[in-house]
């Protein structure tokens, strides 16, 4: 067999998919390398508005370090001039802020769970499964997530009465086990009407309504405040920043579904 037999030409079509592969090689080695690091038209847009979203945050944290003078201060200073823990440690000697925080990781926690198997057990029926009085059935559901909660805490406290709950976390969580809203989100850390009507001791307060005492208690004290505020405030968000990416396919495929 000669040389000339063994290199044949490739047909047309073949030679095309061949450039358009190599073609196509060429863009990831490019996207790869330090270009993709460049910022896209899209994070121009988000750059500001994250530095918006996160700016609160950032001088909340900035402000809990800082001393009430520094706070009261016109124009206050953009960060502490010292590292003062005054706040945290008022925030921690005068409250009962750690029953609260672990009162509210109790009912989070226990609500969350029951959520987990009794929404979802409801979200995937309706989801997937088709039967009859199916949309009848869930426009009745989600009906019940447009009644104010104002019109249903008279009868609630009532009952709990009734039964002894008042004034234990069983008030807390038992109304958080299933609801509408809950088949489509879980979340029960910053729930704050029903908790103030249903405890009355400082023990058993959530940090929402424990913080809400506390600032009534402490006005004049900003820098504890503030300190209070971001010990209720960056558990949340650590817990969003270890999980944002799940958090946020959770969402999109709920939307989707």
């Amino acid at each position: 067999m000669t040389g000339q037999q063994t290199l044949r030409p490739m047909p047309e079509v073949d030679m095309a998919v061949h450039r358009a592969r190599i073609e196509e090689a060429n863009r990831r080695m490019r996207r790869s390398g330090w270009r993709r690091h460049l910022p896209r038209r899209g994070h121009l847009i988000l750059l500001p508005l994250s530095i918006i979203v996160v700016l609160p945050f950032v001088w909340m944290i900035l402000t809990s370090f800082m001393t009430d003078t520094e706070i009261n201060s016109i124009p206050p200073p953009l960060w502490p001039h010292h590292l003062y823990t005054g706040g945290y440690s008022s925030v921690l000697a005068n409250s009962d802020f750690p029953y609260w925080f672990l009162n509210s990781l109790i009912v989070s926690g226990a609500a969350v769970i029951a959520q987990l198997v009794l929404c979802s057990l409801a979200g995937y029926a309706f989801a997937r499964i088709q039967f009859r009085g199916s949309t009848v059935m869930l426009i009745l559901v989600l009906a019940t997530a447009l009644i104010p909660i104002q019109l249903t805490v008279i009868p609630t406290f009532v009952i709990f009465h009734d039964i002894g709950l008042i004034n234990t976390l069983g008030a807390l969580i038992l109304p958080q086990l299933t609801s509408a809203l809950g088949i489509y989100l879980m979340y029960a850390w910053n729930d704050l009407f029903w908790p103030l009507i249903a405890i009355t001791s400082s023990h058993r307060f959530t940090v929402q309504v424990g913080l809400a005492t506390f600032q009534g208690e402490f006005i004049s004290h900003p820098s504890a405040i503030t300190a209070g505020t971001t010990l209720t405030t960056v558990p949340v968000l650590l817990v969003f920043l270890v999980g944002q990416r799940r958090f946020i396919q959770a969402i999109t495929g709920a939307v989707k579904g």
